[in-house]
């Protein structure tokens, strides 16, 4: 038997009134439960636009998305319920003296309200800190850690509610490679082990292609949709980038593609 569709769009298209920007045409795509999707293109082309359609923060101009069969826009309970979100630009302000647990705490307390006591909210954060492998800075000013460290904080916040669906906005920036494959390997670990959802937005494919089921290539349309190996060729990246995209091919036969080094 074949699983819905955990998120789908038809002829989902988008368009930004002040100044009118055509962001995303007619795309149409089915994502399935329990997979890890890294959604690719060039700088403007409408990869954040799609996130922002998928939970609701904006509307389609015309055609349809739907999150766990439900329209985003029109169940925000549903998104509130089973969408963790980290976003590419986080305002934390960093003079205010927060530790890490508060900021994942706070993600906690504004989905929990009254239903969880405190115990409960930071053996949450406890696990969410362990999870993510920082455990040991809990009581750390969020100004003082590294950049990757901060996302991978942010990370704890939106795993912190239990998500069935963990959406990432360029969760590596700011990181190494060490660091992004680090937080690669465990997000395929959470698709592998707990059967979640993982979307995330990625400037550089490379270091996630050993781990990702599906590659999501758009260029303000959709250019391709598939396994790593099927969208990462030469002839499907051109028509994305509208350039040559050198591509090494590693050892256990996965394409990696030589992104330039920036970010949009």
């Amino acid at each position: 038997m074949i699983a819905e569709p955990i998120v789908e769009a038809h002829e989902l298209s988008y368009t930004y009134p002040h100044p009118t920007v055509e962001a995303l045409q007619r795309v149409t795509v089915a994502i399935a439960p329990g997979t890890f999707t890294a959604i690719i293109g060039p700088n403007g082309s409408g990869k954040t636009t799609f996130l922002r359609l998928m939970i609701g923060l904006l509307e389609p101009t015309s055609g349809t998305i739907q999150l766990m069969g439900r329209t985003p826009a029109e169940t925000p309970d549903v998104v509130q319920r089973h969408v963790g979100y980290v976003p590419q630009y986080e305002s934390i302000n960093l003079r205010l003296p927060v530790r890490s647990r508060d900021i994942v705490e706070m993600g906690i307390a504004a989905r929990a309200g009254d239903s969880m006591s405190g115990r409960q909210i930071m053996r949450r954060v406890e696990q969410a800190l362990e999870l993510v492998d920082l455990a040991r800075v809990r009581d750390r000013r969020y100004s003082s850690l590294s950049g990757g460290q901060r996302q991978r904080v942010l990370l704890a916040r939106a795993l912190a509610v239990d998500p069935d669906i963990l959406v990432l906005d360029e969760p590596f920036s700011g990181m190494d490679i060490v660091g992004q494959r680090s937080v690669a390997e465990f997000l395929a670990r959470l698709v592998r082990e707990k059967g979640l959802t993982v979307i995330t937005v990625a400037h550089n494919v490379s270091t996630l292609v050993h781990f990702i089921d599906n590659v999501l290539l758009l260029n303000g349309e959709l250019v391709a949709f598939g396994p790593p190996n099927e969208v990462l060729k030469p002839e499907t990246l051109r028509r994305g980038y509208g350039a040559k995209v050198p591509i090494i091919v590693c050892e256990e036969g996965y394409p990696h593609p030589i992104m330039e080094d920036s970010h949009g």
